[in-house]
């Protein structure tokens, strides 16, 4: 019942509250959606960038998974952020242990961040993409949530 109760309030933050969380205005275009991601990013406020994800009925491992992905990349320093057109003919459902998952709303496009190469490491470019869609006017980055049927 926790479980449940935690995707309940997820899906109802994402719909009432827009994206960043308290305190902060949903970003209605994708500067402000990018200008968002980059502050939250530079002063490592996780809260803030979860804040600008859009959780739907995601399980608690995505909310894991997202959590650590946008944790890992703090020590990088952005180097570029764009928004990029999805492919036309890009799959983005998919089907692991039996459950098909899709995107939390409709993706309109992907968010690119890319990194500075860290000093004294062989590192090439690095980069890390979030799908992005928009509910009533607010820009928002994206997971995955299991199909209901």
């Amino acid at each position: 019942m926790l479980a449940v109760s935690r995707i309940v309030v997820g899906g109802l933050l994402c719909a009432l509250l827009g994206s960043a969380g308290l305190g902060q205005t949903p970003p209605r275009t994708a500067d402000q959606l990018i200008a968002q991601f980059r502050k939250a990013h530079q002063s490592r406020a996780i809260a803030s960038m979860l804040g600008l994800v859009c959780w739907g009925t995601a399980e608690p491992e995505m909310h894991r998974s997202v959590e650590h992905t946008i944790a890992a990349d703090f020590g990088l320093v952005i180097k570029r952020i764009s928004l990029q057109r999805l492919a036309a003919n890009e799959t983005l459902e998919y089907t692991q242990h039996g459950v098909t998952y899709r995107p939390t709303l409709r993706p309109m496009g992907r968010l690119q961040v890319e990194f500075l190469p860290q000093p004294g490491t062989e590192q090439q470019q690095r980069s890390t993409t979030y799908l992005v869609g928009v509910k009533d006017g607010v820009y928002f980055l994206l997971t995955a949530a299991p199909v209901t049927r």
